[in-house]
């Protein structure tokens, strides 16, 4: 009957032959240690086999440019929903969380680099992902308030429960703008859109106040 050390070493061959002459040399120098070192060899393979696993989603060129069109409407809603109310509390709620939807949605594109799965990245359109300068509270709500039901909504004062636009809305536009100016300057494919949309775009960013300014 074989031995648990023999089967795992028929196991880690089979998954990665490349291993195979490392097992043999500890087999024949170190034998007394060989169940030990199989063990440190198989963890090191199951590593790196789920690296493989979560490997950064690459997409083609066409998904890029179709993506193109997605993101182009996520900023359109954000900066036609900036700045919009309601006398109407029901209305007021949805344009926020609208507002706020679209925040979450953007800092996802803006801010990754790579993503095993496949949401759509601006380092995708080599746009580099990077961190937006938004403070941590609202970071934090972005999660905890808008897209989860947790009990930390609970523990939040009334001035607590204030969305700073300052904070969690015009950082995200700047980028947006930046972007925008950037498919300008630099596709010549955009999906559906035309870079003439895109420039209608831009100047609508251009028009938002302190924006404008910065």
């Amino acid at each position: 009957m074989e031995t648990a050390a023999a089967i795992l070493t028929k196991l880690i061959i089979e998954l990665r032959p490349d291993v195979q002459d490392r097992i043999r040399g500890i087999e024949a120098q170190h034998p007394e240690a060989m169940a030990a070192e199989i063990a440190v060899i198989f963890r090191q393979v199951l590593t790196a086999l789920k690296r493989a696993k979560t490997m950064d989603y690459i997409p083609t060129a066409e998904q890029v440019t179709r993506a193109l069109d997605h993101v182009f409407y996520e900023i359109q809603q954000l900066t036609l929903m900036d700045g919009k109310t309601s006398t109407d509390l029901s209305l007021n709620n949805a344009i926020l969380e609208s507002l706020l939807l679209h925040v979450r949605n953007l800092l996802d594109f803006f801010e990754h680099s790579g993503m095993p799965n496949d949401d759509v990245l601006s380092a995708h359109c080599r746009f580099p992902g990077s961190v937006i300068t938004i403070d941590k509270q609202s970071r934090e709500r972005l999660n905890k308030d808008l897209a989860h039901l947790t009990y930390s909504r609970t523990q939040r004062s009334p001035a607590d429960r204030k969305w700073r636009r300052d904070q969690a809305v015009l950082p995200l536009l700047t980028r947006c703008r930046s972007f925008a100016e950037w498919v300008i300057e630099n596709r010549t494919r955009y999906g559906e859109r035309s870079k003439e949309d895109w420039q209608t775009l831009l100047a609508s960013l251009a028009k938002i106040p302190k924006l404008a300014s910065t």
